[in-house]
């Protein structure tokens, strides 16, 4: 019954965000290019970081391994 709390209030938490949108929707439009190069700047880091800690902890695992 709690958990049923964020997902039936989910437009609440997210209208704000959307007016917000809606009403700078000039400046975003002026800012197009900028945002999608952020996007996937931010996208191409997240990767990369991701696959940096993968490999890290893979190879924390097979020290570990080895040792036992």
């Amino acid at each position: 019954e709690e958990a049923d709390f964020l997902p039936a209030n989910m437009a609440y938490f997210f209208l704000p965000a959307g007016v917000s949108d809606i009403n700078d929707y000039a400046e975003l439009g002026r800012s197009a290019v900028a945002l999608v190069l952020v996007c996937l700047l931010s996208t191409v880091i997240t990767f990369g970081a991701t696959a940096l800690s993968i490999r890290f902890t893979l190879r924390l695992l097979e020290r570990r391994k080895s040792r036992v």
